[in-house]
């Protein structure tokens, strides 16, 4: 038998094991709930890949790791830093938000139901944003979304930065949905998330032809601008999906 006490020296990669393990979940099982692949699971519980506080939480959700152990491991790495502290009562926030979200629409006290996604901000300069992974890797906060209203897990939020889709109800600061594996393009727009030449950005997407396409902002005061692909770098990051896709997270909270 586990001594709880001997839990204040485990790491996280330990911790997950554990709790999978008292939930009786495979790491097949685990993987397909994260969205992730088994090897992801099986190098984070074998030390090999750090997870960060915000994806341990994530972990946290589906396995019911209470919030006192992510705050021991918060301790030991942080070594009582003011830094690590604001990090860990964001991710505490968070956790309680979550709490009220679940109770106010009548899901209980389970997690089960719900779906913790990154929200993502500014793009630091050079970082990869194609995958759930990647966008797990950069978000520094998440969001919770019931199951129900989602394609699957792999999504994430891009947190909108400008006004260029006003006229499509999409605000500074709201929230959008992606879908990282809804990437087709054809010649009826659609809103989607996309990088060129390095920035990413929000726009309705139109296929011209093999090379050309159309980005047009949803702001009268900005014209469409066509973008060859031959000549820039494009990378389609997702299509945006309508649940949550502009509400301001503040509001969603705070309800």
């Amino acid at each position: 038998m586990l001594i709880y006490g001997k839990l204040y020296d485990m790491d996280a990669g330990e911790l997950i094991r554990l709790y999978r393990k008292k939930k009786d979940m495979t790491q097949d099982e685990l993987a397909s709930r994260l969205g992730v692949s088994k090897a992801y699971i099986s190098v984070v519980e074998n030390g090999l890949k750090s997870v960060s506080l915000t994806q341990l939480l994530k972990f946290s959700e589906i396995l019911d790791i209470p919030a006192s152990e992510i705050d021991r491991i918060r301790k030991a790495r942080t070594k009582g830093s003011e830094k690590g502290k604001e990090e860990f009562e964001g991710l505490l926030r968070a956790k309680e938000n979550l709490e009220r979200f679940l109770a106010e629409r009548g899901y209980g006290v389970s997690s089960g139901n719900i779906l913790m996604l990154p929200v993502v901000g500014k793009i630091p300069a050079g970082a990869p944003l194609v995958t759930y992974e990647d966008a797990l890797d950069i978000s520094k906060e998440l969001f919770p979304v019931p199951s129900s209203e989602v394609r699957h897990g792999r999504c994430f939020f891009l947190k909108v930065v400008g006004d260029s889709m006003v006229d499509f109800g999409i605000n500074e600061g709201d929230l959008v949905l992606i879908d990282p594996e809804d990437r087709e393009v054809g010649g009826v727009g659609r809103v989607m998330a996309i990088e060129v030449n390095g920035e990413i950005t929000l726009k309705t997407v139109v296929r011209i032809d093999d090379r050309r396409l159309r980005l047009i902002s949803e702001n009268a005061r900005y014209a469409p601008v066509e973008v060859d692909m031959k000549k820039k770098p494009v990378r389609i990051i997702g299509a945006v999906l309508p649940f949550m896709a502009r509400r301001n997270l503040n509001i969603v909270v705070n309800k």
